[in-house]
């Protein structure tokens, strides 16, 4: 900062925190539209990749039908919607319009006010490297998203389950990278450590690491739930189809490729992981009880506790409604619910890692 204020350095520092909190709420949102756009069949209908000409949609009728004849010429067309007319074809491309327009949007989000406090002097040397660590992952999100969707536009209706997955892991990545660095800047000048949790058990921070990396294993295997559909395979719980394990859940060769492409086993697991992060999530809220101070902390358990549990019955609610379609409702907020998850366990582990003295 080019001030020692320390009155004036907190302030910048704060309304940089909050621009980049803006930005991962920016993001969370982001990752809502992406799972009504997949669940809606919408991903596949704009099949070109124009980042600076793609944010004007269609305006004329000639121009709409332009568009719909491009997607005729692939899979998804042939396969699976061969009666679509062009109302129809309007009603899918909106939602792949507004998952790509909101992309844009963040971009301005991070640019704009990124060059304002700039020119302001507000962004030191250490933090510079950060920020262009965040316009990096943006970027490399936005190539993975086309990657994706060139996977369902070559043989199949559909895109790779693969890249589905690294989609969303990267828009959690970089959803994670910019909530971290924000909660950096809102407790940078906090010297005094007032707010902070006082005598912490030695294990606080591996345990909330470890919720941190079961959450991020379970929405792995979230990822490929979403890439195969596995949930329309056995929509009933909590037995699949009657069985507590399914008889196929090594079926195929070798071992390792079930738990990427047989949908038994990704369900399997995914439920597995669900209910032990509901479990965790319960135990950790009880363990941590008695922790003193940290109102930031204590607001994260409870948040932890409710996220987690709701996010439950809704992974429990979508796959019983999943009876030859995934309801769009169910699955656009088990999504939502799970981003805010994460965040909660972001908080806590940033918290942890601020009394403990671990340095990330």
């Amino acid at each position: 900062m080019s001030t020692t204020n320390p009155e004036i350095s907190r302030s910048r520092t704060r309304a940089l925190a909050l621009w980049l909190f803006a930005l991962a709420a920016a993001i969370w949102i982001m990752v809502v539209i992406g799972g009504a756009t997949r669940l809606t069949g919408s991903g596949l209908s704009i099949t070109e990749w124009k980042p600076i000409l793609g944010a004007i949609p269609p305006l004329t009728e000639q121009e709409w039908e332009k568009a719909f004849d491009l997607y005729k010429q692939y899979p998804q067309y042939h396969m699976l919607n061969p009666d679509m007319d062009l109302a129809g074809f309007k009603s899918i491309y909106i939602w792949e319009y507004l998952h790509r327009l909101w992309g844009r949007a963040i971009g301005l989000v991070f640019l704009i006010p990124l060059l304002y406090f700039w020119m302001k002097g507000c962004v030191s040397k250490k933090l510079l490297p950060k920020l262009l660590g965040i316009f990096a992952l943006g970027a490399a999100q936005g190539a993975m998203g086309w990657f994706m969707v060139k996977s369902g536009l070559v043989d199949k209706p559909w895109v790779s389950p693969y890249r589905l997955t690294a989609h969303l892991l990267l828009a959690l990545t970089l959803f994670g990278y910019v909530l971290w660095q924000a909660l950096n800047l809102w407790f940078e000048n906090d010297t005094s450590k007032r707010d902070a949790i006082k005598n912490p058990p030695c294990w606080l921070f591996p345990v909330t690491l470890g919720l941190l990396l079961l959450l991020l294993a379970q929405t792995f295997f979230g990822g490929f739930m979403a890439g195969l559909h596995a949930a329309l395979s056995y929509p009933t719980f909590p037995t699949m189809n009657g069985e507590w394990v399914p008889l196929g859940i090594m079926s195929r060769s070798p071992w390792w490729v079930n738990f990427f492409e047989n949908p038994a086993t990704v369900q399997f697991v995914h439920r597995l992981l669900g209910a032990l992060l509901a479990f965790g999530a319960t135990a950790y809220w009880l363990a941590t009880w008695k922790v003193q101070g940290s109102r930031a902390y204590h607001l994260g358990r409870h948040l932890l506790l409710v996220c987690a549990l709701i996010q439950f019955q809704l992974g429990v609610w979508t796959v019983k409604n999943s009876l030859g379609h995934i309801p769009v409702a169910f699955g656009v907020l088990h999504q939502a619910c799970g981003v805010a998850l994460l965040a909660t366990v972001i908080l806590l582990l940033h918290q942890a890692r601020r009394a403990t003295g671990h340095r990330a």
